[in-house]
């Protein structure tokens, strides 16, 4: 009787026990389930908050590239507007001269208006070439070379070419340019440098003169284009060398296409001026 129930008791004890450890079993089961789903919860959500971050980032770039696109639209249409009207000036001026040259007899009025034809046609082949550089170095076809350039015999004859203008107007030329001066650069580069600086020079300056000077130091160059004109202001220093920036003379604007001055910093950067 006594060994029956101490059987029974331990029977019951090892039952205890058993549903004891199945018990522990199961919550470390779900313990395990509980800690994977959180697991992966937490990796769905920093997954979550991946995609929102490429999402943002993608949404800004593409709004930046939209706001670029815009503005760049818009740049395009106000630079095709300004050589437009820059070109159709000078255009029609020629058609109307040419036509009344036709109809006139009178020599001294021809002789004016084929002055006024001719400084119209200077300005439209100004206009063209700048339109034409402007071009090259927007799309970086513009190659330069390294060649032998004598600067005293460059600078003296767009000096020569640009008397008659200045006469014209009643100003004076001086200039201090030192013989024999030759260094390696690109010829039609400072070509086109020089005589967009002197024609600036011309350009702004109704009486006084321009002075066009070189003067060379040790291994250095210095070439300077001076004037009498109506100078700059202080706040459009930092704009001159924008593409089609023009300062104004009071309300009014000079005649071009304000491409003159930001091709001269091109070259002059391009060369290592």
């Amino acid at each position: 009787m006594a060994l029956t129930e101490a059987k029974n008791k331990v029977r019951s004890v090892q039952l205890e026990e058993s549903q004891r450890e199945e018990s522990l079993e199961r919550q470390r089961l779900i313990n395990l389930g509980l800690t994977i789903f959180v697991a992966v919860v937490v990796r769905l959500l920093a997954l979550l908050l991946y995609q929102l971050r490429m999402l943002v980032n993608l949404r800004r770039t593409l709004t930046g590239e939209r706001d670029n696109a815009k503005q760049s639209a818009e740049h395009r249409r106000r630079t095709l507007n300004t050589i437009v009207h820059e070109i159709r000036t000078p255009m029609n001026a020629l058609i109307a001269l040419t036509e009344l040259i036709e109809q006139e007899n009178d020599p001294v009025e021809v002789k004016q208006m084929t002055e006024l034809l001719t400084k119209s046609a200077q300005r439209l082949s100004s206009t063209t070439n700048n339109v034409l550089i402007f071009s090259r170095l927007e799309d970086g076809s513009l190659a330069l070379s390294n060649q032998p350039v004598n600067l005293s015999k460059l600078l003296n004859e767009l000096c020569n070419m640009l008397t008659p203008q200045m006469r014209s107007k009643s100003l004076q030329l001086e200039r201090e340019i030192e013989r024999d001066v030759v260094i390696y650069s690109d010829r039609s580069a400072l070509d086109i440098c020089f005589m967009n600086l002197m024609s600036n020079a011309l350009k702004y300056t109704d009486e006084g003169a321009v002075y066009v000077s070189l003067k060379k130091k040790a291994n250095e160059v210095l070439i300077e284009v001076k004037d009498t004109g109506m100078g700059i202001a202080a706040d459009a220093l930092d704009r001159v060398f924008e593409p089609f920036y023009r300062v104004k003379n009071g309300k009014k604007l000079r005649e071009g296409t304000g491409l003159g001055l930001y091709i001269c910093k091109y070259y002059v950067d391009a060369l290592g001026g």
